[in-house]
């Protein structure tokens, strides 16, 4: 593997880190039996939603404060950059999303759209 195709593999892999224990935490965690808007397979892409994370089971409490604490924008009270940062993170791991080569932007014909 080249250099670039190892650095896109790493930053996925980096952007997928803090996920899998939140979603560990959520596999194991018992939700069928509970009258919670917890109804998976939606409940990961809601997550943020703030009637999710007051019906959140004790026992997941400590996954999801850890997860949204290392959520970028969370701490700082920048729910629209951290919904966007968890979006990310949670089509990197449905497959709807992947990080790509700028040379991949250039032959494909297309800009790098930048806010600002």
């Amino acid at each position: 593997m080249n250099n670039t195709t190892d650095d896109i593999q790493h930053l996925e892999a980096v952007l997928l880190e803090p996920l899998i224990p939140l979603i560990t935490a959520l596999d194991e965690a018992d939700l069928h039996h509970e009258d919670l808007p917890l109804a998976m397979p939606g409940l990961l892409k809601s997550f943020l939603d703030p009637e999710v994370q007051a019906a959140l089971p004790a026992g997941l409490r400590a996954a999801a404060a850890v997860y949204l604490e290392g959520l970028p924008g969370y701490r700082d009270g920048d729910l629209r950059r951290a919904a966007l940062q968890h979006e990310l993170r949670v089509a990197l791991w449905d497959g709807e999303a992947f990080p790509i080569e700028e040379r991949e932007i250039e032959e494909l014909g297309l800009e790098e759209h930048r806010d600002g």
